[in-house]
C-alpha cells in the first residue's frame, strides 16, 4: 500500500500510432503484422485508460507519409477512439504508408496539449514500429520544447531500440520499452494506464475544481439540433432523445462527453 503518494488524476493523453510502411510488414514476433498488433494493445488501452480515468481526455494521431494527422479528436468517450482505431486496422497497407515522422507527430500533440489548463497532466504514449524517423528538422529542438511544456512523452518500440526515442522518453520523465511479443507489448502498454505518482520534489499539477455533470437522457416529443462525440461546435446533428446539459441545456447524444458551448464535463451516472 502507497500511502502519501500524489497522482495527477486529471489527464490529457496524446495516444501516437505508427501506421508507416515498417508498421505494415510482417513480423514473426507480432502476427499478423505490427500494425495490427499495435492496433489491438491501443485498443485495450483505450479501454482500461478510462475504467480509470473517467474525467480525463484522450486523442489519438495517425503516423505515416511522413506526416502527423489527428484520427480522433481530444475526448472522454472512449467509444470514438475505439471506432477510430477499428477503421485504421481495417486499412491494412497502404500505398502511402510511407515513413514514420516523430518530429511532426510530437510536435503536433505538443502544440494541442501546450493549451491544456495547469492541473492537467500532459502525456504522450507513442507505439512506434519504424527503426527510422524523417523529420523536417532539429528533434532535439521539438525534445527541448517538450521537456519546457512539462509533457511526458512514454514510447514503446516494436522493432529494436532506438537512440532518439529512448532519448525522448528519458529527457521527458516518460518510460521506454521494446516488447518481444504482443502480450509483452500488452503489459507495456498497459503500465500507463495508472496516474503515474509524481517524483517528491518534482512539479505537481495544480489544484483546481473540476465541475462535473451527470445528466439524464431527456426524450422530446421532435427531433433536436445537438453535438455528437468529437465534433466540432459547428457540427450539429439531429437527436431525437439528447442528453441535455445542466448549465447550458445544450443537446448531446452521447456520454461521456465535454459541452461543447460551456465546456462542462459530462459524465454518465
Amino acid at each position: 500500500v502507497h500511502v502519501g503518494v500524489k497522482r495527477g488524476v486529471l489527464r490529457s493523453v496524446f495516444l501516437i500510432v505508427d501506421a508507416s510502411r515498417a508498421a505494415s510488414e510482417a513480423d514473426a514476433d507480432f502476427k499478423p503484422t505490427r500494425l495490427a498488433a499495435i492496433v489491438e494493445a491501443a485498443s485495450i488501452f483505450v479501454a482500461k485508460f478510462f475504467e480509470q480515468n473517467p474525467i480525463s481526455t484522450l486523442a489519438v494521431i495517425v503516423m505515416r507519409g511522413g506526416c502527423a494527422s489527428q484520427l480522433s479528436e481530444p475526448s472522454c468517450n472512449p467509444r470514438q477512439h475505439l471506432k477510430a482505431l477499428a477503421s485504421l486496422g481495417a486499412e491494412g497497407a497502404r500505398a502511402d504508408a510511407g515513413e514514420a515522422s516523430l518530429q511532426n507527430a510530437l510536435q503536433l500533440a505538443r502544440e494541442s496539449l501546450h493549451a491544456m489548463p495547469g492541473f492537467t497532466s500532459r502525456e504522450v504514449l507513442l507505439l512506434s514500429a519504424s527503426l527510422s524517423t524523417c523529420d523536417p528538422g532539429n528533434i532535439l529542438t521539438t525534445i527541448a520544447s517538450l521537456q519546457r511544456d512539462k509533457l511526458r512523452c512514454s514510447i514503446v518500440s516494436l522493432s529494436a531500440e532506438v537512440f532518439v526515442c529512448r532519448k525522448i522518453a528519458a529527457d521527458t520523465g516518460g518510460d521506454y520499452g521494446v516488447p518481444t511479443s504482443s502480450d509483452h507489448l500488452r503489459e507495456l502498454v498497459l503500465r500507463q494506464v495508472a496516474p503515474r505518482p509524481i517524483p517528491s520534489g518534482g512539479a505537481a499539477p495544480s489544484n483546481a475544481l473540476i465541475r462535473v455533470a451527470f445528466p439524464a437522457r431527456q426524450p422530446s416529443v421532435a427531433p433536436t439540433l445537438g453535438f455528437a462525440p468529437g465534433a466540432s461546435a459547428h457540427a450539429a446533428t439531429v437527436l431525437h432523445a439528447p442528453f441535455r446539459c445542466p448549465q447550458c441545456s445544450a443537446a448531446h447524444s452521447d456520454l461521456p462527453t465535454q459541452c461543447q458551448i460551456c465546456q462542462l464535463k459530462l459524465m454518465s451516472s
